[in-house]
């Protein structure tokens, strides 16, 4: 597998993994925004127009037939309060229904909508007497049907309002579960991740830096071992392996290069040797005429030249030498010539001299 097959493969890794964890984060945020508009919007919002239509019941209608009954306000204030009271309550048990109802919640509902038909009529009833400004129909109303009507409907609203929080306690522990389980996820993620950086890191080092420094020594000592040493990872299929196959095929055309000058060498010298001895000999005909290395072209050359030169100036010392040998003979015999007639003059000076002697006799 090539070095850069591993580094795809770890890098896709990576990003595979960035991947994850983005979908994992952006799906972790949708569930918990989604829980929070769920709670908020099916709980919160449902669970705020409960507590009004309670707080209706006990404060607009009820409080506000005792304060009548009481003389603190009244009867027309007492009406008001009743009047705004129902329409307020009717108002958030609307917006309350328009929201997601469904399993216990609808039935709770359903009861508790039964229950406030029954106290609707009861509260008609009791705004008929605040508008009358019947004292002792109040009075009786308040100790009767007051109560037993609007009690049940505030039971059943309590119901639902337990409900809601139980609901939302639920959903809250689901969006707590689930975001435990994404922050798992991602925590499991980040490992993966740490451990794919690991991998690339060691990849790195041990298929590229490493054998890139090695291969590294192994030139340098190639240049100084003129391509005695060895070179590693030949066998390693990756681009590392194509450099050292590479630097081997240099180093063994460095090898084979450097034997052919050792060759070339060897045979100039042997040649060169040859001519010498014979030159040495007295062979003035000796020449280097036969195939010789191109390098050593001019060595050939010149031996040939110096070959030449020096036969011919062998060939003026021969010549000088016989010219001196004929002078001397020439002088050799002028002198046997000079001899014979000095030999010739003496004897005619003897001869001279007896004739001298008897003549002075």
């Amino acid at each position: 597998m090539s070095i850069r097959s591993k580094l795809t493969v770890c890098l896709t890794g990576l990003a595979l993994i960035i991947a994850a964890l983005a979908g994992v984060s952006f799906f972790s945020m949708r569930s918990s925004k989604a829980a929070l508009d769920t709670m908020l919007t099916d709980r919160v919002v449902p669970m705020r127009d409960l507590k009004v239509v309670a707080d209706d019941y006990a404060v607009a209608i009820v409080d506000a037939s005792h304060k009548a009954r009481n003389g603190n306000i009244g009867f027309a204030d007492a009406a008001t309060r009743v009047r705004n009271g129902s329409a307020s309550l009717r108002q958030h048990w609307t917006q309350y229904r328009a929201t997601r109802i469904e399993g216990d919640e609808a039935t709770l509902a359903a009861t508790a909508e039964q229950r406030m038909k029954v106290a609707d009529a009861a509260v008609a009833r009791l705004q008929s007497i605040l508008d009358r400004g019947d004292r002792d129909a109040l009075d009786a109303f308040v100790k009767g049907p007051l109560y037993a009507t609007i009690d049940p409907v505030s039971d059943a609203i309590g119901q639902l309002v337990a409900l809601q929080i139980k609901i939302a306690e639920d959903t809250g522990k689901e969006a707590s579960a689930q975001a435990a389980f994404d922050r798992n996820v991602m925590i499991a993620l980040m490992i993966l991740a740490a451990a794919i950086t690991a991998a690339s890191i060691l990849t790195v080092t041990r298929q590229v830096v490493g054998p890139i420094r090695r291969l590294a020594v192994t030139i340098r000592d190639l240049a100084r071992s003129s391509g005695t040493a060895e070179v590693p990872h030949l066998g390693q299929q990756d681009e590392i392996g194509d450099i050292a196959r590479a630097v081997d095929t240099f180093r063994q055309s460095v090898i084979d290069a450097e034997r052919e000058k050792a060759r070339a060498a060897g045979e100039a010298t042997e040649t060169l040797a040859g001519s010498l001895a014979a030159l040495a000999a007295g062979d003035l005909t000796c020449r280097i005429t036969g195939d010789f290395p191109p390098a050593y072209a001019k060595l050939r050359g010149d031996f040939n030249n110096a070959v030449d030169e020096l036969g011919a100036t062998i060939r003026a010392v021969s010549t000088s030498v016989t010219q001196i040998k004929t002078g001397a003979g020439e002088v050799s015999q002028a002198s046997d010539h000079l001899s014979q007639r000095t030999e010739q003059q003496a004897a005619s000076l003897e001869e001279s001299s007896a004739a001298m002697t008897e003549i002075a006799d």
